[in-house]
């Protein structure tokens, strides 16, 4: 069994830095490289031939200047420490590590109902519980991200907290087809449009427009470009919501201030 201090000795090779003379040692792995003096700053190369001082030669490996004495980060030297059955060990951990997250990153979601209305509920509540992933995998291809920005507008910013855990009803209107385009040129454009209401309980209600376009492959996919045009058609601004309340109010005969 070979000791301690000798396996230091078969490791690592004492070296003398040929211009101050300031003495260290590199690893025996570590030949054929270059090496910058940490009292003088003067550059020398170690090989098996031995020190040659000067700038680096145009044969030697690049990017591996160090300095004297070699240096290693703390984890580095406590892994070339462990015994070589504790180094397979750490790899295969890292390993399987790096396999797990692989396959979570990979792993498909479930498979995306076939039918018009099951896509239809199944996008109305994703917007309600803020499921942005599901919804994004029932975007038709090109405007996901246009769909993007029609969830942040269409989604109430009260809602933040409403998940799949918070009671909500839902109000579905039917089913009807709609048409874009036609004008000046523009090439029309048919839709099935989905609306209705979304109560989350304890937050405020809000309205909402779905568009789905069929593909070649007659399958339905929510088209967010159309919908980001029609965004701001079923949520009336702060002041449109002023408005109508004021014309509630003194509808009901409720005294003026």
């Amino acid at each position: 069994m070979v000791r301690t201090g000798d396996e230091e000795l078969y490791r690592y090779l004492p070296i003398e830095c040929p211009k101050c003379g300031l003495q260290g040692k590199i690893k025996i792995s570590r030949l054929d490289q270059t090496f910058t003096c940490k009292r003088c700053k003067r550059v020398f190369h170690v090989n098996t031939d031995g020190i040659a001082l000067g700038e680096r030669p145009p044969d030697a490996p690049t990017g591996l200047g160090e300095s004297l004495p070699d240096k290693q980060p703390w984890l580095v030297r406590r892994i070339e420490q462990l015994p070589r059955v504790g180094k397979y060990l750490l790899g295969g951990i890292l390993l399987l590590g790096a396999l797990y997250w692989l396959a979570g990153w990979l792993e498909p979601g479930e498979p995306l109902p076939g039918g018009l209305e099951e896509r239809v509920e199944l996008a109305t509540k994703s917007l309600a519980y803020g499921d942005w992933k599901t919804l994004k995998r029932l975007a038709k291809s090109g405007t996901a991200t246009k769909l993007g920005k029609w969830y942040g507008m269409a989604r109430p910013p009260e809602w933040s907290g409403v998940d799949k855990d918070t009671p909500v009803e839902f109000e579905m209107g039917r089913l009807k087809r709609a048409m874009k385009g036609s004008k000046g040129g523009t090439k029309a454009v048919y839709f099935m449009e989905a609306g209705g209401v979304i109560r989350p309980a304890g937050k405020p209600e809000s309205k909402f427009l779905l568009l789905f376009s069929e593909d070649k492959q007659k399958e339905w996919w929510l088209d967010g470009e159309a919908m980001l045009t029609t965004v701001g058609e079923r949520r009336p601004d702060a002041k449109g919501a002023k408005s109508q309340a004021a014309q509630a109010t003194k509808s009901q005969g409720a005294p003026s201030k």
